[in-house]
């Protein structure tokens, strides 16, 4: 978990140097990375909790 942390940071340290991002907008890039990851998580293991809701 903390080398996943460590990794979007470094990520998000590339991204700002490209494109100059302010304070604000990295914040947002953050919760965006954080809640799409916690989004896909919460899919997968609802589809091994639940094998017979899977989508088609």
């Amino acid at each position: 978990m903390e080398e996943l942390k460590g990794w979007i940071k470094e990520e998000i340290k590339v991204i700002k140097n490209i494109f100059h991002f302010s304070k604000r907008t990295e914040e947002y890039i953050f919760f965006f990375v954080f809640f799409v990851g916690l989004f896909f998580v919460v899919v997968l293991v609802g589809m091994f909790l639940f094998p017979d809701n899977r989508f088609p």
